[in-house]
């Protein structure tokens, strides 16, 4: 299939006028629109922007399911959820629960691999937990807190087939640096819901870690008499996701953190939970814990702010209205998501040889069709 007249954002990032080839599900060619080839099947993309295909290495879910529930039929609801809002590839999140659950929701994530429905790709498995401290455990369930165990983690990793690509941790806990040397080489490491400081924190990079989840929320403020992890992550190149859904982080920070980190270390996530694409009202996240959605917000009784309710391509759009270049923004939601997860070589951008995910979209990102794997999903 060769798709014409599209302004297509290549690999590097820059917007050009380009035809794109694809045989079966992978990128042949990328050639200038007056190179001649017999080609017989032609999608027009005139008047459209062609980006990659989204990564989201940060969701729980959508649609009033979420993937700690640990239900293959879930997963599937979640997967086709995740590809309507133009997700091709994504982690599946579970969040702090006990170990019996987590080894059954990865359990069911293989058992869902062996056979998924045409729509977003489970490229792996985030834990956001359960190793975490109390102060800062957000909308994590304090009663499956724990340090963390290297022993349950391998049985984790072997429950999912080595599916683990992520695992968040509070590097302030008493077994944190040795276990990130330990899993290291499985798995990436980032530092979440944590009240480390500064010096704990380049600890645990330097131990191995190289990512921030969901900067900013779940951990203390920056003071500037006591740097924190925020401060560690930016200052020893760590990757760092975002929630731009406009309630977790507020957009002038948002700005100010691409002038910092720049689309090569800043990345947005989803954070989106079993409520996102709903209407308000009541729910249970996957941790069993009750929350309200009110204007799209999700907060627990306390005021807590959950997950939230938007999707990783309402980053990219508002990060567009904010002022940040729309190449950027794409790229923080699609290379650089992938490359914090080693999967650079196989998704996240438009370049030959690559998976042949692609979004055809108008100007201001809102999406018309989805190729994954080369196939029209919509």
């Amino acid at each position: 299939m060769r798709f014409i007249n599209g302004t297509v954002l290549n690999s590097e990032f820059k917007f050009v006028n380009s035809d794109i080839v694809i045989e079966n599900d992978r990128i042949t060619n990328i050639i200038s629109k007056d190179t001649k080839l017999n080609d017989s099947n032609i999608f027009d993309c005139k008047g459209c922007y062609i980006i990659p295909g989204l990564v989201d290495v940060h969701t729980h879910g959508c649609a009033n399911c979420e993937s700690m529930n640990g239900t293959e039929e879930e997963i599937g609801i979640i997967s086709k959820c995740m590809a309507d809002h133009g997700v091709t590839s994504y982690l599946s999140t579970f969040e702090t629960q006990s170990k019996e659950s987590i080894l059954n929701a990865c359990k069911t994530i293989v058992k869902y691999n062996e056979s998924p429905k045409f729509s977003a790709k489970i490229v792996g498995i985030h834990l956001e937990g359960p190793y975490f401290t109390y102060k800062y455990r957000g909308a994590q369930n304090e009663k499956y807190l724990r340090d963390p165990d290297i022993d349950e983690f391998n049985e984790f990793y072997k429950a999912s087939n080595g599916l683990v690509k992520l695992i968040s941790i509070a590097p302030e806990c008493k077994t944190s640096i040795e276990f990130i040397k330990a899993v290291r080489s499985r798995c990436r490491i980032s530092l979440g819901h944590t009240e480390a400081d500064y010096d704990t924190a380049v600890k645990a990079i330097e131990a191995g870690a190289d990512h921030l989840t969901h900067t900013f929320n779940g951990m203390a403020s920056i003071h500037h008499r006591s740097p924190n992890a925020v401060c560690a992550a930016f200052d020893k190149d760590a990757f760092c996701e975002f929630i731009g859904d406009g309630v977790h982080v507020n957009y002038a920070l948002i700005r100010l953190m691409y002038r910092l980190l720049g689309d090569d270390r800043m990345l947005f996530i989803s954070d989106s939970i079993g409520a996102a694409g709903l209407p308000d009202g009541e729910y249970v996240s996957g941790g069993d814990l009750p929350f309200t959605v009110k204007n799209g917000k999700a907060t627990m009784e306390d005021g807590t702010i959950m997950g939230s309710t938007a999707f990783i391509i309402n980053s990219v759009q508002n990060a567009v209205k904010w002022g940040i270049p729309a190449e950027s923004a794409v790229k923080m939601a699609s290379l650089t998501p992938a490359k914090s997860i080693g999967m650079d070589n196989e998704i996240g951008s438009i370049q030959i040889g690559k998976k042949a995910d692609l979004l055809i979209t108008d100007k201001d990102f809102n999406i018309l069709h989805i190729f994954i794997d080369g196939k029209m999903y919509k």
